[in-house]
C-alpha cells in the first residue's frame, strides 16, 4: 500500500560493497543534499529525503551500517573512509546548527544515523500516537480546497505509520490488515470532507470495490474543478435571501477556462446516462428553455460552456453607487436573450443549492405561491433565514420603536434586483424583541436573520429536522422556537414568556443605563427617561430584578412622615452574613433621615460597633447639618438597648422609641429600606457575576444610587435634593466590570504597562473617584483616571459567581504574604498614589490550602458556597480565550467529597482566625537552594549566621590530620508574635548529629525533651484553676552551651564567603543537631532555674516548680520552646524577667502552637488539635479529595503478614510516623496506628489500605482533638482493657488503658502484649498492671506540683475474675506466670493507693484503645473521652 509505510526508514536490501568507480558517481562538492533541516520535530520527513539522496547516490548501506569498514590495511579502506566522510558531512550539515555539534565527534555515518534515529523518531511513544490518531479523528477539510486536506491527511497518516509500525508474520495476514486499514482510512477521509462532497461520497461507497485512496481524492478533486466552473467570475458580495457561501463556490481565477473537466467516469443513478450525475440530469430537473425558438439538442439550445449562478449579492447598496449602471456579472458572451439567461439562471441556482436544506431564496426564485409577488398579502410569520444579513420585514405596524430612513439606501435581492429601505427599528416578535430590523415595503415576507439574531442576542440556533431552538449561551435557556412549514423554517409565536423576559433586558436600548443606575424600577425609569414611550419601557423585562427584588405581596400600610430634616431617624442592622466582605465586614447598619429618606449605611465587622458607629453619625449631622436628632426608632435588638447606648441618647435628648415584641413592622422604614439596599446588592452582583464577598461594596454603592433617583414618597424627588444637597457630578459606571486604574509611579520605564487590570466596586465617600479593586494585590484604588469596559465582567459566569469565601480579616499588622500582582514588572514598585487601603485576601479562614479541593464543574448552576485559598489568584485572564487552557478551565474538582464540607471556622474567635489563617499562610521552603531566592529566607539566614558569629561559634580552621568533619544543613520554621499573628522567618543552622562517632567526638548525651504526658497534664491543671499559659522561645539555646569536645564541622551551606575555601568550622559552643548539644544547654540552663529558687520535678526532669506560700509557679520546656503557668502573676513575670537577661528569650505570649499543637482556650476549656498538621498530611499523601469515612478501622479486622508486598516501603514508613505523632492529641487512632506499625519492616498491600482508611477516618474530623474542661477536682481515674488473643500471626494480646485528672483525658496507650496470655484474665491483669503504673505516675507527678488529691486512683475494669485476682490473698497455681504483676496491684489496693471498681463493658472507655468498634460505638466512647470537632459545619 502507497500511503502506508512501516517505518520511517523502510527495509533496504542489502548492498554489496561496489567497486571505487561505481560509487564515485556522485557530487563531492555538495555541502548538503536535503533541503530539510533535521530539528526536533521532523524527523520522519528529514529521513525519508536522505535515504532517497543516499540510495541515488549509491551510498545508503554506509548509514545501514551494510557497507563495513575495511581493514586498514586493505587497499579499499581509503576509498571507505573517504566516502563514510563524505556521508557523515552531508549528515551533520542537514540537521540544525545546535544539533549536529552533538554527532561530529562520531565515528561512522552509520552511528550518526542510528543515534538520531534513538533519538528523534520516539517510535512506540503512547502520548504522540495518541496526539496523532486525535488529530486525524479531528481533522475536517472546512472552506479548504480538497488538496490542501488531502495533503494534511496524508501527511498525518505517514507520521501515524512511523510511530506505530505495522508488523506481521504472515503474507496473508499483511494483505488482509492492509487493506482494511486501507478501507477505514478512506472512510476517515470521506467523513472528513465537506457536505458539499456528500454526493460524491454517496457515489464512492455505493461501488463494490472501493477505489484507493489516492482513486478517491482524484475523484473528489474532479467534483471540486467540476463545480468550479459553475462560479461566475464576478460575485456579489453578500445577500438579504440566499444561504451562505459553499465550499465549492470558490471562485476560480479570472484567466481559468471554464471548461468542464473530463466527465466520461461520471454515471446519473437517476437515468443510467453517463458524463452527468444526478444533480445535473436534465430528466429530473427539466431542460433549460430553448434559445430563439429550437427545439432541445439544436444548436440553439440552452447549453453552454460556462454555468453561472448566483450565491451572494449585496446586501446594502449605498444610492449613490448606480449598481445596474456597471457591468452585468450575469453577462455572458453569445445570442443568449434576457429570458433565456434568466431561466438557465434560475435553473442553476436549484442545482448548486444543497437539496436538503432549502433557503428562503428557493422559496422565493422557484415560483412557490405568494413567494415575493406583488399580489400576495404580508405574512406575520418570521422566516427563519441563514443567508440573510439582518432582519427585515414589509410591514410597519409591528416595530416598537422607528426611525424613518431617506430612502436611499437600498437591500440586493438575489434576481439582482434593488429595494428601497423606509426606515429602520425594533419590534417585539413572540419571545425575541428583534432590534436594528429594515423597513422594506416591497417585501411580502419577514426575515429573521440568523447571523444577526446570534450576535445581537448571544445565542445558538439548533436545527432539527422538523424544528430548531434558540438557545442561550449565558443561562442555557432556550429562548424560542421555529418550526419546519413547507420545507422552510418559520418563527414559532408561543414561546413563553420567562425567555423574553431575559433576551429583551439584554438587548434593549436602555439596558446600559438599567445597569449602570442600580436596576431601578419601572417607574423610576418612567420619571430618569421621560422621552421613552410607555410602550417601549412596559416591553421591558429584566430577568436580574426579577431574580432579585423578587418579594411577597405586601399588605397595606400608614407612613407618617416626619416635616423637619433628622428629627426622626429609622435605624435597623443587618447581618451577619456568613461570607465577609473583601474588607473583613459581615454586618451593616443603616441610618435613614424619615424626612428626606436619604440612607447612611455604615459597614460592621462586630455587631457591638453599632453604639460607637451612631456615635460618629451623630456628630456628623450635628457638624454638617447643624442641627439634632429627636427621635431614634430602631427594634429591641441587644445592640440599641445596651446601657451605654441608653446612657448617650439620655444625655443627649434624644427618644429612643422601639417596636413591640414580634413586630417588626412597626419599623418598616429601615426594614423595608434594608430589602430595598439588598435587592439592589443583588442586581449588582449577579450582573456581572461577582463573587459574593463584594457585597459590602454591591451594598455602598446601592445606597449611593438610591439617594440620588427620584422616589414617589417625595415627590418623584431624590432623597438628597429633598436635603438640598448637590450630589457629585461623577457619571455613573457599571458596577463590576472591568475598569484600568492608570498607575502612577515616579519613574515608570518605557515598557512597563500604564494601567492595572480591575474591577469597579463603587464610588469614594470622601474622594471625587472611582474605587477600583485589583484581585491578584487585593488593593483597592480610588482614582479618577479609569477607563470603563461597562460590557466586560471580570469573573467568568460561572467561575465564582457563587464563590463566596467568609474571610477572615486578620489585624492591620499582619503580614500576610500578598500573591505577586498580576503584571510582573510591577513586583516591588511603590504603590500608585490613589491606593486607599490594604484589602486582605478573602478566604475562608485561614485559608487552608487543603481545604480548596479540585472538583468539577457542575453542568447545572451551584448553589453552595465553595472555598477559596488565600494565595488563590483572582485573575480574571483565565477566562481569556488566548490564556493557557489551566487557567481557562478554572477552579475544577475530582471529587464529590471536597474538604470544605467536614471544616468549618465559625465556632472560632476573630483572634483565632487570624491566627490560623497567618499559621496556613506561609510557605516553609524545604531546602537552602529554595530559600536563598525568597527575600524573608534570606534574610532569616543571614540572621542567623550573625547569631553565631556573635556568640563565636566556630573558628575557621584546616582540617587536621586524621579528624572528619560533621556536615550541618538549614532547617526553617516560622514564629508568631503575642497577639498570635505570625511575626518573623526563622532559619536554623542544624549539625549532622548522626555522624559522629561515641568517644571520639561526644561522651554522654542528654535530650531535654517533655513529655507529651506531662504537657496533657499542665494544660489540664490550668484548665481546671483557671492558670494562664504563657509561652517563651530561646532564641539559639544550643549556643549557649560550651563543648568538651573536639568538634569539626563542614561550611554552611549557600554562605561560603571568599577565603574560606579548604577550612573546616572547628566548633566552640554547642549547635543543634550535635548529640552533646541538648545536654551542653540544659546543663546550663538547669544551673540558671536552680539558681531562680525552683527545684526539678521527680517525675519529668524538664518540669520545674516552685512555691511561694499558696500560690504555684511551672515551667516546663522542650528543647528550645519553654511553657509557663500557674497561679503566681508576680512570680511570672519576674521570672521572664530573669530569662531574659539570663538567656536571648522571646515573649511569645499565650500558649497558641506548641510542637505542631494548635491551643484554643474559651470559658468552655482549652482545646488541643493538630488541624493544620492533619489537613497537611491528607495533602501530601493525595487523599484530600478521599470519600471519609466514620471508623478508623473495620471492626473485627483480621490484619496479618500474608498479602502482596509493596515496592515503596520508605513511604509506608514515614506515613505511619507521622500518624504516630498525630496520636499525640487523637486517642481515637492510637490503637489502629498501633496495628499498622507492627508491620512497618515488611507492609503488604492490606496494611496501606488500613493506613488509607485511617487518613479517610481523618478527613471526615480533621478539627477533632482534646477539651479540657474546668472541674473542681482533679481525682483520677483510670480505664483498663485487653483484648485477649487478638492478633491472628501470635495469638498475643492488646493491652489498653486511659487516664483522666479532673475528668479530662491526658494519657493513653494501645500496645501489644510482649508474651501470650492463656486466659482472658490474665490478659486483663496484665493490662491491669500497667494502668496501675501511669496511675501512680500521674500521682507523683500531681505530688510534685502540690495538687494531689486525698482520693485513692479508681482503676476501672471491665473483668471481674481480674478484680477477684488483684483482691484475692491466696495464691493460686494459674496465677504464678503473673505474681509479680499480683503482689504489685495487692500492694497498692491494701495501702489504699488504688481501688478497682467494676464497670460495664458498655461504660468501659479503653475499649477504643484495644479493637475496632462499629461506628455507633465508636462515636459513643470519642464523646466520653472528651473529643470534640469545633471545626465541624453545622
Amino acid at each position: 500500500m502507497s500511503d502506508i509505510s512501516d517505518s520511517a526508514t523502510p527495509p533496504v536490501a542489502a548492498v554489496p560493497v561496489l567497486p571505487a568507480p561505481l560509487r564515485g558517481g556522485h557530487d563531492q562538492n555538495t555541502p548538503q543534499i536535503t533541503s530539510i533541516r533535521l530539528d526536533d520535530s521532523n524527523y520522519l520527513s528529514w529521513s525519508r529525503s536522505i535515504t532517497l539522496a543516499l540510495k541515488s547516490r549509491r551510498l545508503f548501506g554506509y548509514v545501514t551500517g551494510q557497507v563495513p569498514a575495511p581493514a586498514t590495511s586493505s587497499p579499499e579502506w581509503l576509498t571507505w573512509d573517504s566516502e563514510n566522510s563524505l556521508v557523515m558531512s552531508w549528515l551533520t550539515n542537514s540537521m540544525q546548527e545546535a544539533l549536529a555539534r552533538n554527532y561530529l565527534f562520531l565515528d561512522t555515518a552509520a552511528d550518526i544515523w542510528r543515534r538520531a534515529e534513538a533519538t528523534y523518531s520516539r517510535r512506540g511513544n503512547a502520548a504522540q500516537i495518541f496526539q496523532l490518531r486525535r488529530r486525524i479523528s479531528l481533522l475536517r477539510q472546512s472552506d479548504r480546497p480538497p488538496s490542501v486536506y488531502y495533503l494534511e491527511f496524508t501527511q498525518l497518516y505517514q507520521e501515524y505509520d512511523h510511530f506505530d509500525p505495522l508488523v506481521f508474520t504472515s503474507p496473508v495476514d499483511e494483505a488482509m490488515v492492509r487493506a482494511r486499514e486501507e478501507r477505514n482510512r478512506i472512510f476517515e477521509f470521506l467523513h472528513g470532507l465537506h457536505r458539499d462532497f456528500d454526493q460524491i461520497s454517496v457515489q464512492i461507497l455505493g461501488r463494490t470495490l472501493l477505489p484507493s485512496l489516492p482513486e478517491v481524492y482524484s475523484l473528489v478533486q474532479q467534483e471540486f474543478d467540476r463545480r468550479q466552473s459553475l462560479v461566475p467570475d464576478s460575485l456579489p458580495e453578500s445577500s438579504a435571501l440566499v444561504a451562505g457561501s459553499s465550499i465549492l463556490g470558490v471562485r476560480p481565477p479570472r484567466d481559468a477556462k471554464m471548461r468542464g473537466p473530463d466527465k466520461d467516469h461520471l454515471v446519473c443513478d437517476y437515468c443510467g446516462k453517463n458524463r452527468h450525475t444526478r444533480d445535473t440530469c436534465f430528466r429530473l430537473h427539466g431542460f433549460p428553455p430553448p434559445r430563439g425558438g429550437a427545439t432541445r439538442g439544436g444548436r440553439g439550445s440552452g447549453r453552454t460552456s460556462s454555468r453561472h449562478t448566483v450565491l451572494r449579492s449585496a446586501h446594502l447598496t449605498d444610492a449613490s453607487v448606480d449598481v445596474s449602471s456597471g457591468p452585468d456579472p450575469y453577462a455572458v458572451t453569445g445570442s443568449f436573450s434576457a429570458e433565456e439567461m434568466l431561466a438557465l439562471r434560475r435553473m442553476m441556482q436549484g442545482l448548486t443549492t444543497e437539496p436538503t436544506a432549502l433557503s428562503s431564496s428557493t422559496y422565493a426564485h422557484t415560483g412557490t405561491p405568494g413567494a415575493h409577488s406583488a399580489e400576495s398579502m404580508t405574512s406575520p410569520q418570521w422566516i427563519i433565514d441563514s443567508g440573510a444579513t439582518d432582519h427585515m420585514t414589509g410591514s410597519a405596524s409591528g416595530f416598537v420603536s422607528y426611525t424613518p430612513l431617506s430612502g436611499r439606501d437600498k437591500v440586493s435581492i438575489a434576481d439582482g434586483s434593488l429595494s428601497s429601505i423606509a426606515g429602520k427599528g425594533s419590534i417585539s416578535c413572540s419571545s425575541l424583541l428583534l432590534s436594528s430590523v429594515l423597513h422594506v415595503p416591497s417585501f411580502t415576507r419577514n426575515l429573521l436573520s440568523i447571523s444577526h439574531l446570534t450576535n445581537s442576542m448571544n445565542c445558538s440556533v439548533t436545527f432539527l429536522p422538523s424544528s430548531c431552538v434558540f438557545q442561550d449561551l449565558t443561562t442555557g435557556k432556550v429562548i424560542g422556537s421555529g418550526s419546519l412549514v413547507n420545507g422552510l423554517y418559520v418563527l414559532d409565536s408561543g414561546t413563553a414568556t420567562p425567555p423574553r423576559a431575559l433576551l429583551s433586558a439584554s438587548s434593549h436600548p436602555l439596558y446600559s443605563q438599567h445597569c449602570r443606575l442600580g436596576h431601578p424600577s419601572i417607574s423610576v425609569m418612567r420619571l430618569l427617561f421621560p422621552h421613552v414611550s410607555t410602550t417601549v419601557l412596559n416591553s421591558f423585562l429584566c430577568d436580574v430584578c426579577a431574580t432579585s427584588k423578587h418579594k411577597r405581596h405586601a399588605f397595606s400600610h400608614v407612613s407618617l412622615p416626619s416635616s423637619v430634616p433628622f428629627s426622626v431617624i429609622h435605624t435597623d442592622v443587618w447581618g451577619p452574613y456568613p461570607v465577609q466582605s473583601i474588607s473583613g465586614c459581615a454586618w451593616f447598619v443603616s441610618f435613614i433621615d424619615c424626612f428626606s429618606r436619604t440612607t447612611w449605611l455604615y459597614l460592621l465587622k462586630n455587631k457591638n460597633d453599632v453604639f460607637p458607629t451612631f456615635q460618629r453619625f451623630h456628630k456628623m449631622v450635628s457638624t454638617q447639618f447643624h442641627t439634632n436628632i429627636q427621635i431614634l426608632r430602631s427594634d429591641n435588638g441587644r445592640e440599641y438597648i445596651d446601657s451605654h447606648f441608653s446612657h448617650y441618647l439620655a444625655d443627649h435628648g434624644i427618644l429612643h422609641q422601639t417596636t413591640c415584641p414580634y413586630s417588626p413592622a412597626q419599623n418598616g422604614v429601615a426594614e423595608r429600606k434594608n430589602r430595598h439596599l439588598l435587592e439592589v446588592a443583588r442586581c449588582l452582583l449577579s450582573t456581572m457575576h461577582l463573587p459574593k464577598y463584594y457585597w459590602g461594596d454591591a451594598v455602598l454603592t446601592a445606597a449611593y444610587l438610591i439617594n440620588r433617583m427620584p422616589t414617589p414618597v417625595l415627590g418623584n424627588d431624590t432623597p438628597l435634593g429633598a436635603l438640598h444637597l448637590t450630589p457629585s457630578t461623577l457619571p455613573p459606571k457599571v458596577f463590576g466590570c472591568v475598569c484600568f486604574v492608570h498607575i502612577h509611579h515616579p519613574r515608570p520605564s518605557k515598557l512597563d504597562p500604564r494601567a492595572l487590570r480591575c474591577v469597579f466596586i463603587g464610588y469614594s465617600a470622601t474622594q471625587k473617584g472611582y474605587k477600583c479593586f485589583h484581585p491578584p494585590t487585593r488593593k483597592v484604588f480610588v482614582s479618577m483616571d479609569v477607563t470603563f469596559h461597562e460590557d466586560e465582567s471580570y469573573y467568568a459566569p460561572t467561575a465564582d459567581t457563587t464563590s463566596a469565601p467568609p474571610p477572615t480579616t486578620p489585624s492591620p499588622t499582619t503580614p500576610l504574604p500578598v500573591p505577586p500582582p498580576y503584571y510582573p514588572s510591577l513586583q516591588g514598585e511603590s504603590l500608585p498614589r490613589e491606593v486607599s487601603s490594604y484589602v486582605p485576601p478573602p478566604p475562608i479562614c485561614p485559608g487552608v490550602p487543603s481545604l480548596q479541593v479540585y472538583s468539577r464543574r457542575s453542568k447545572g448552576p451551584s448553589t453552595q458556597d465553595h472555598a477559596i485559598r488565600p494565595d488563590q489568584s483572582l485573575d480574571p485572564e483565565s477566562g481569556s480565550p488566548d490564556a493557557p487552557i489551566a487557567l481557562r478551565k478554572g477552579i475544577r474538582s475530582c471529587t464529590k467529597h471536597p474538604l470544605s464540607n467536614y471544616v468549618s471556622y465559625d465556632s472560632f474567635s476573630t483572634a483565632y482566625k487570624t491566627f490560623i489563617s497567618s499559621l496556613a499562610s506561609i510557605t516553609i521552603p524545604s531546602s537552602w537552594q529554595e530559600a536563598i531566592g525568597i527575600p524573608e529566607w534570606k534574610g532569616a539566614m543571614l540572621e542567623e549566621m550573625m547569631a553565631l558569629e556573635k556568640n563565636h561559634t566556630w573558628d575557621l580552621v584546616q582540617l587536621p590530620f586524621g579528624k572528619k568533619t560533621v556536615g550541618c544543613k538549614w532547617v526553617f520554621t516560622v514564629k508568631q508574635n503575642p497577639q498570635g499573628v505570625i511575626e518573623r522567618c526563622k532559619a536554623r543552622l542544624v549539625a549532622r548529629g548522626y555522624t559522629q562517632t561515641f568517644g571520639v567526638d561526644y561522651q554522654e548525651t542528654f535530650a531535654p525533651v517533655a513529655k507529651m504526658n506531662t504537657i496533657r497534664v499542665l494544660l489540664s491543671c490550668a484548665a481546671c484553676k483557671g492558670w494562664d499559659l504563657c509561652q517563651l522561645d530561646v532564641k539559639n539555646a544550643f549556643l549557649h552551651g560550651n563543648l568538651d569536645e573536639e568538634v569539626y564541622m563542614t561550611l554552611p551551606p549557600g554562605l561560603i564567603s571568599s577565603g574560606s575555601e579548604g577550612k573546616v568550622c572547628k566548633l566552640k559552643k554547642a549547635l543543634y543537631g550535635l548529640k552533646q548539644s541538648p545536654r551542653a544547654w540544659f546543663g546550663r540552663f538547669h544551673k540558671a532555674m536552680v539558681s531562680f529558687g525552683y527545684h526539678q520535678s521527680n517525675a519529668d526532669h524538664t518540669l520545674f516548680i516552685k512555691k511561694r506560700a499558696t500560690q504555684l509557679t511551672i515551667l516546663i520546656v522542650y528543647v528550645d520552646d519553654i511553657v509557663i503557668t500557674g497561679d503566681d502573676v508576680e512570680e511570672i513575670k519576674i521570672l521572664k524577667q530573669k530569662l531574659a537577661s539570663e538567656f536571648e528569650v522571646k515573649d511569645l505570649g499565650k500558649l497558641r502552637y506548641f510542637l505542631g499543637i494548635e491551643v484554643a482556650r474559651s470559658n468552655h476549656g482549652i482545646f488541643i488539635s493538630q488541624r493544620k498538621y492533619t489537613l497537611d498530611l491528607l495533602e501530601k499523601t493525595g487523599m484530600s479529595g478521599c470519600k471519609p469515612v466514620n471508623t478508623p478501622i473495620e471492626a473485627n479486622h483480621k490484619l496479618g503478614k500474608d498479602g502482596k508486598c509493596i515496592d515503596d516501603v520508605p513511604a509506608f514508613q514515614r506515613l505511619v510516623g507521622r500518624l504516630i505523632y498525630l496520636s499525640h492529641t487523637r486517642p481515637d487512632i492510637s490503637y489502629a496506628v498501633g496495628v499498622i506499625s507492627q508491620f512497618m519492616h515488611a507492609p503488604k498491600t492490606n496494611h496501606v489500605d488500613a493506613a488509607h482508611r485511617i487518613l479517610r477516618y481523618l478527613k471526615s474530623s480533621p478539627g477533632r482533638g482534646i477539651l479540657f474542661s474546668p472541674n473542681s477536682c482533679l481525682d483520677i481515674e483510670v480505664y483498663t482493657d485487653a483484648d485477649w488473643a487478638g492478633s491472628i500471626d501470635d495469638r498475643r494480646s492488646t493491652s489498653g488503658y486511659c487516664s483522666l485528672i479532673g475528668g479530662n483525658l491526658v494519657t493513653w496507650r494501645s500496645k501489644k502484649q510482649q508474651v501470650v496470655a492463656r486466659s482472658s484474665a490474665e490478659a486483663e491483669f496484665r493490662a491491669m498492671a500497667h494502668g496501675v503504673c501511669e496511675g501512680l505516675w500521674l500521682r507523683s507527678l500531681m505530688s510534685d506540683l502540690g495538687l494531689v488529691e486525698e482520693a485513692p486512683i479508681r482503676l476501672y475494669c471491665d473483668n471481674k475474675a481480674a478484680i477477684s485476682i488483684a483482691h484475692n490473698p491466696v495464691q493460686h497455681d494459674r496465677t504464678k506466670h503473673i505474681e509479680v504483676d499480683r503482689h504489685f496491684i495487692k500492694e497498692n489496693i491494701e495501702k489504699g493507693v488504688v481501688c478497682t471498681p467494676f464497670v460495664p463493658s458498655e461504660r468501659q472507655l479503653a475499649d477504643i484503645l484495644t479493637k475496632g468498634l462499629h461506628g455507633s460505638n465508636f462515636d459513643r466512647i470519642v464523646i466520653k473521652l472528651g473529643m470534640i470537632n469545633i471545626s465541624r459545619p453545622t
